[in-house]
């Protein structure tokens, strides 16, 4: 699916990488909300995704089976201060 030597982090950002499709699942769990309920929000894919019943993301690694998935870029890993 991906070709390490391309890839930032090489092997070890591979293990914990995930599949496009964990955002586009979160993207449309969002869209088809009511809209007057659910505006004006910053949503992280694996909140989403938990909010909706998800309770296996392993679905969504890269490498099936590899671990924990990599914490966005833009958040802070966690149990770090912000």
């Amino acid at each position: 699916m991906f070709d390490t030597p391309y890839l930032l982090g090489g092997e070890e950002a591979l293990r914990e990488a995930r599949t496009p499709e964990i955002v586009s699942d979160a993207a449309h769990a969002v869209l088809v909300r009511d809209p007057r309920n659910c505006t004006g929000n910053f949503f992280i894919d694996e909140d989403v995704l938990v909010e909706e019943g998800v309770t296996d993301l392993g679905d969504y690694r890269a490498v099936p089976g590899s671990g924990a998935l990599r914490p966005d870029l833009f958040l802070d890993p966690l149990g770090t201060p912000s």
